[in-house]
């Protein structure tokens, strides 16, 4: 087999981490082998539930950095939790001062495991490639959500040419016009779904992303998704809940109900809840972020616990990331438990609300540029 043919065949049948797929292609069922009997076991039974604290340093060996390297985007999304920063643009951290973010991950502590850019519009940003290759100098793995506007081919080669790891295309709807019309941007829905083709035809890994309500599961719409997603030949589908967050800050969560239909829309190592762990029906939601398995850091510089958490431990441009993480995670916010998003609990909301719009985040947290 030439080499050529062999490296496509290997990207069809590998996840982002090479680990060996079932079958002849991405959309068969992974076997139940020892590694899905140990997530089994952790996320989806009682005595996996009260483990799991204790299974923690087994689990997540190494961290995830979510990285919004800008908070601008062409779009203006109806869900969107960030429009209202986009003024603040001057004010995001330039190049070299990215890039000694990511030689301080680098250099921590807390082993990073992976950067996941975001925004706003990462592609947006004129230095991505910079700091995507000085993220794979440091060993990390790279995973990249967007819209599509801006996944063109000239785009696909250079995330090819970079080997980014995971490849995040936002679509709202499986209707065209539902897509478009969230977004504030036609024609976008068939620029996200060409540049995810592209990305899919050079062998990276890309998944459609999804948000739900309750209205989008009694639809069909998160359902017609796999359904896209299959028909285009990509890797799968991320759903991802509804957060009270941002524009979706005045929203109640799931219900139960929703919850189970959400459930029952996952597919091992195709479709799954959130985060790639969670795949099978009976597999019980955990925030990676209140176990310390990711962390946040803004355009800015505030470090946060996830992107959703509008509480800012402290700002890089003051000190060094390894303090700031140190502190964070001694606060007791950390104390109330990985089931649910913390966004998703009320007493979160009253302890946002109480924090000081400014000041010195040294002295105890303050709420971010997000939510003047």
């Amino acid at each position: 087999m030439p080499q050529e043919a062999q490296q496509k065949d290997r990207a069809e049948r590998t996840d982002p981490v090479g680990h060996r797929r079932s079958g002849p292609a991405m959309l068969d069922q992974p076997g139940f082998g020892p590694k899905r009997l140990v997530k089994h076991l952790i996320y989806s039974t009682w005595i996996g539930n009260k483990l799991f604290g204790v299974l923690r340093p087994l689990i997540i060996r190494r961290v995830m950095v979510m990285l919004a390297v800008t908070y601008r985007c062409v779009c203006k999304c109806k869900h969107c939790g960030v429009q209202g920063s986009r003024d603040n643009a001057r004010d995001e951290m330039d190049t070299a001062e990215m890039l000694r973010l990511v030689d301080q991950l680098g250099k921590l502590r807390t082993k990073i495991g992976s950067v996941y850019l975001f925004g706003g519009e990462p592609l947006m940003r004129h230095d991505l490639m910079d700091i995507i290759h000085r993220s794979k100098d440091h060993g990390f793995k790279i995973v990249l959500d967007t819209n599509g506007a801006f996944l063109d081919e000239a785009m696909a080669d250079r995330l090819a040419e970079a080997r980014v790891e995971r490849v995040r295309v936002s679509l709202d709807s499986a209707i065209p016009e539902h897509h478009d019309a969230n977004r504030g941007m036609p024609g976008l829905y068939e620029k996200a779904l060409r540049g995810a083709r592209l990305t899919r035809a050079r062998g990276l890994w890309t998944e459609l992303s999804t948000f739900c309500t309750p209205e989008k599961i009694e639809s069909g719409e998160v359902a017609d998704l796999k359904r896209v997603a299959r028909e285009n030949g990509l890797n799968g589908v991320r759903i991802l809940s509804t957060i009270c967050s941002g524009a979706f800050a005045n929203l109640r969560p799931l219900s139960t109900e929703s919850e189970k239909k959400l459930h029952e829309l996952l597919e091992p190592g195709f479709a799954y809840y959130e985060t790639p762990a969670i795949d099978t029906p009976n597999y019980k939601f955990r925030c990676f972020s209140m176990l310390k398995g990711h962390f946040f850091v803004s355009p800015y510089g505030d470090v946060q616990p996830c992107c959703v958490v509008p509480a800012a431990f402290g700002n890089l441009r003051d000190e060094p990331l390894q303090d700031i993480l140190d502190r964070m995670w001694q606060h007791p916010f950390y104390a109330s438990g990985a089931d649910t998003c913390p966004m998703n609990r009320p007493e979160t909301h009253a302890w946002i609300k109480s924090l000081p719009t400014d000041g010195d985040p040294r002295q105890g947290p303050t709420r971010n540029r997000m939510h003047p």
